[in-house]
This record gives C-alpha cells, structure tokens and sequence, in this order.
C-alpha cells in the first residue's frame, strides 16, 4: 500500500470539481449505496484520482488524465504507457471507515473501455489525511472473482487485500498482472 498526503490543493480541486458536476443536469442529488449524496461521492473520486495522479508522478510514470467534466462514470480516468501499448485506468475510492471492499455496480466491472481498477480508501479524520492506494487489479480478475456483497446494496466487491501491490505499476509484472488483451 501506497499513502499519499491529501493536499489544500487536492481538496480545492475537488470542491470544484464537485460544483462543476452540480451545475450539470446528468447528475441527481441522490444518495448511493454508501450513504454519500451525489456531490460528495465526486469529491470524494476526485481526491483519489488525485493521489493516484500524485503517485504516478513521484513514481516518474507518464500518463493522461482527464477528469470528466459532467460526473459520468462511464469510462477511464487514466492512460498510462508501457512499451507502446496503453493501459486505461479506472480509479475507485471510498471514505467508509473500515472500508474493506473494492466495489463497485455491476455493469462497471464489466466495462471493456477499463483494463485495469485501483483502489483508494480515504482517510480524512483529526488524525490523518491521507489517501490509501490499496492496490491495483485487472478488470478480467476482478469481473472473475468479485462476488455480490449484501451489504454493498448488491454491488460486486473484493476484499481489498487480494489486490496486487500498487507498487507493482512500476515494474515489468505490470504487463502479465494487468494487460488486457486486444486493448485498444
């Protein structure tokens, strides 16, 4: 596991983010299955596609980002490069205390615009403010071995720790660990 100290600059970003997703009509202010109204679930992304962002660069990893103006859910949140071949990123974080699941809908997992998931645990309190890469996975992987989790409302989830080491980015395992043939 990676931690990445939550900066002024990250909270800022994302508060604006979040305005910005508040002022579309794609997004309803509507609860999701963590409890977080709609406007808080894209801050709490954005902070951690930001440490993600903040990983790769102290890591030296090149990449492309571009958080997605209208709040949809639907694609990528990152390119990163490797041999030539790219490898689409999709970053999922959660604030729950004592989160323990990568998770997400169903339909996510699934997505063939994804090779890859990262997963984040926010931990904003009076002791630490940090985001916690907890490590990363192939989209194949994960469609295989994550199971409905009830009290996730029924979405699939993976507990955390058979994630492989974010670390693992950074070096030539990268390619077996999570290269999904026939990317584009």
């Amino acid at each position: 596991m990676e931690v990445v100290t939550i900066t002024d600059e990250m909270v800022q970003t994302a508060t604006a983010y979040e305005n910005a997703v508040l002022s579309t009509d794609t997004i309803k202010n509507t609860e999701n299955r963590s409890g977080h109204s709609a406007p808080r679930r894209y801050y709490i992304g954005s902070i951690g596609e930001q440490a993600f962002a903040r990983y790769l660069d102290n890591a030296g990893i090149g990449y492309q980002y571009q958080p997605k103006a209208d709040g949809r859910s639907d694609e990528f949140d990152f390119v990163l490069s490797y041999g030539g071949n790219p490898y689409r990123i999709d970053v999922k974080t959660t604030a729950s205390a004592g989160a323990a699941y990568l998770s997400m809908p169903a339909y996510q997992a699934k997505k063939q615009t994804v090779d890859a998931f990262v997963g984040v645990v926010l931990r904003e309190d009076e002791y630490a403010h940090v985001a916690q890469l907890r490590g990363i996975i192939s989209r194949d992987n994960y469609a295989k071995n994550a199971k409905p989790v009830e009290k996730l409302g029924g979405s699939l989830g993976l507990p955390l720790w058979q994630l492989a080491n974010i670390a693992r980015i950074k070096d030539s395992c990268f390619d077996k660990a999570v290269r999904v043939t026939g990317s584009a």
